[in-house]
């Protein structure tokens, strides 16, 4: 799933790359609901967060990268 957003992601970056400059504030505005979802995902699978959830934070490197090899 991760590495076919990916593609997508490039997909539209490569159509659009004016919105390349973007994907900076996208990271900060959507990262509080991928923290709630993953709380909620955790919750309903009987898990617990082994990390404090608010503490995490990606940069555009990180999201877009080949960093998370391991996906899907």
């Amino acid at each position: 799933m991760i590495i076919r957003a990916r593609a997508e992601i490039e997909r539209l970056l490569g159509d659009s790359p004016s919105m390349r400059p973007a994907v900076g504030a996208t990271i900060v505005r959507e990262l509080p609901r991928a923290r709630r979802l993953t709380a909620v995902a955790l919750r309903l699978h009987g898990g617990q967060p082994r990390v404090d959830l608010e503490a995490i934070n990606y940069s555009e490197h990180q999201v877009l990268g080949e960093w998370f090899t391991s996906a899907d």
